[in-house]
Protein backbone atom coordinates (compact mmCIF):
# COMPACT_ATOMS: atom_id res chain seq x y z
CA UNK A 1 0.00 0.00 0.00
CA UNK A 2 1.44 3.53 -1.08
CA UNK A 3 2.09 6.34 2.16
CA UNK A 4 -0.92 8.21 2.51
CA UNK A 5 1.50 11.26 1.95
CA UNK A 6 1.89 10.15 -1.73
CA UNK A 7 -1.13 9.49 -2.40
CA UNK A 8 -1.96 12.81 -1.19
CA UNK A 9 0.79 14.63 -2.87
CA UNK A 10 -0.60 13.19 -6.63
CA UNK A 11 -3.88 13.69 -6.15
CA UNK A 12 -2.57 17.72 -5.74
CA UNK A 13 -0.57 17.28 -8.46
CA UNK A 14 -3.82 15.88 -10.30
CA UNK A 15 -6.09 18.55 -9.18
CA UNK A 16 -3.16 21.06 -10.19
CA UNK A 17 -3.36 19.64 -13.85
CA UNK A 18 -6.97 19.51 -14.05
CA UNK A 19 -7.35 23.31 -13.13
CA UNK A 20 -4.44 24.56 -15.60
CA UNK A 21 -2.35 25.23 -12.56
CA UNK A 22 0.79 22.99 -13.27
CA UNK A 23 3.25 24.46 -15.57
CA UNK A 24 7.24 23.90 -15.48
CA UNK A 25 10.27 25.71 -14.70
CA UNK A 26 11.19 27.57 -18.23
CA UNK A 27 14.58 28.87 -16.63
CA UNK A 28 16.12 25.81 -19.11
CA UNK A 29 18.29 24.09 -16.78
CA UNK A 30 16.26 20.97 -15.18
CA UNK A 31 13.42 20.92 -17.68
CA UNK A 32 15.20 19.61 -20.77
CA UNK A 33 13.69 20.71 -23.75
CA UNK A 34 16.08 18.47 -25.86
CA UNK A 35 15.26 15.63 -23.71
CA UNK A 36 11.75 16.02 -24.74
CA UNK A 37 12.55 16.49 -28.46
CA UNK A 38 14.72 13.33 -28.30
CA UNK A 39 11.32 11.81 -26.56
CA UNK A 40 9.29 13.14 -29.20
CA UNK A 41 7.02 14.94 -26.40
CA UNK A 42 5.60 18.06 -26.17
CA UNK A 43 5.17 20.24 -23.05
CA UNK A 44 1.75 19.43 -22.39
CA UNK A 45 2.80 15.85 -23.22
CA UNK A 46 5.20 15.75 -20.60
CA UNK A 47 2.69 17.62 -17.89
CA UNK A 48 0.30 14.55 -18.41
CA UNK A 49 2.68 12.13 -17.82
CA UNK A 50 3.43 14.41 -14.90
CA UNK A 51 -0.07 14.17 -13.72
CA UNK A 52 -0.24 10.53 -14.07
CA UNK A 53 2.72 9.61 -11.61
CA UNK A 54 2.04 6.64 -9.42
CA UNK A 55 3.22 6.11 -6.15
CA UNK A 56 5.27 3.07 -7.30
CA UNK A 57 7.17 6.06 -8.87
CA UNK A 58 8.10 7.62 -6.30
CA UNK A 59 12.08 7.62 -5.36
CA UNK A 60 10.76 9.40 -1.67
CA UNK A 61 8.46 11.03 0.03
CA UNK A 62 7.02 14.53 -0.28
CA UNK A 63 9.10 16.46 1.84
CA UNK A 64 8.81 20.52 2.88
CA UNK A 65 10.25 23.19 0.95
CA UNK A 66 12.98 24.72 3.20
CA UNK A 67 13.40 27.68 1.05
CA UNK A 68 12.43 30.10 2.96
CA UNK A 69 10.21 31.48 0.29
CA UNK A 70 8.36 28.91 -0.92
CA UNK A 71 7.47 27.33 3.05
CA UNK A 72 4.61 26.27 2.42
CA UNK A 73 5.31 23.85 -0.64
CA UNK A 74 5.98 20.10 -0.81
CA UNK A 75 8.17 18.57 -3.56
CA UNK A 76 8.94 14.77 -3.93
CA UNK A 77 11.23 13.39 -6.36
CA UNK A 78 10.28 10.51 -9.00
CA UNK A 79 11.61 8.28 -11.53
CA UNK A 80 9.88 7.49 -14.71
CA UNK A 81 10.74 5.17 -18.15
CA UNK A 82 9.94 6.78 -21.14
CA UNK A 83 10.65 3.78 -23.65
CA UNK A 84 14.13 2.53 -22.43
CA UNK A 85 15.29 5.76 -21.26
CA UNK A 86 15.25 6.66 -17.58
CA UNK A 87 13.40 10.30 -16.66
CA UNK A 88 14.27 11.92 -13.45
CA UNK A 89 11.15 14.09 -12.54
CA UNK A 90 10.71 16.45 -9.81
CA UNK A 91 7.33 18.08 -9.04
CA UNK A 92 6.22 20.81 -5.95
CA UNK A 93 3.10 21.71 -5.31
CA UNK A 94 1.38 24.06 -2.84
CA UNK A 95 -1.64 26.25 -2.38
CA UNK A 96 -2.56 29.36 -3.84
CA UNK A 97 -5.78 30.84 -3.64
CA UNK A 98 -7.57 28.02 -2.04
CA UNK A 99 -6.45 25.68 -4.89
CA UNK A 100 -3.41 23.32 -5.76
CA UNK A 101 -0.87 24.97 -7.40
CA UNK A 102 2.60 23.21 -9.01
CA UNK A 103 5.97 23.27 -10.98
CA UNK A 104 7.67 20.12 -12.80
CA UNK A 105 11.08 21.37 -11.73
CA UNK A 106 13.06 18.32 -13.34
CA UNK A 107 12.42 16.72 -16.21
CA UNK A 108 15.66 15.11 -17.80
CA UNK A 109 17.87 11.80 -18.74
CA UNK A 110 18.47 9.94 -15.15
CA UNK A 111 21.96 10.80 -13.44
CA UNK A 112 21.91 7.96 -11.46
CA UNK A 113 20.18 4.29 -11.23
CA UNK A 114 16.64 4.55 -9.79
CA UNK A 115 15.89 2.53 -6.20
CA UNK A 116 11.97 2.75 -6.29
CA UNK A 117 11.01 2.13 -2.13
CA UNK A 118 7.63 1.82 -2.63
CA UNK A 119 7.09 -0.90 -4.72
CA UNK A 120 4.85 -3.38 -3.99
Amino acid sequence: MAPHQLICFLGLVREARSLGRLGYRRDGRKVSMDTLAELGLSVTDMLDRVAALEPTQALNLPWENVHPQFSDELTCDFGIYIEEHGIYVKVTIGIADEEPVGCVISFHRQERPFTFPFTK
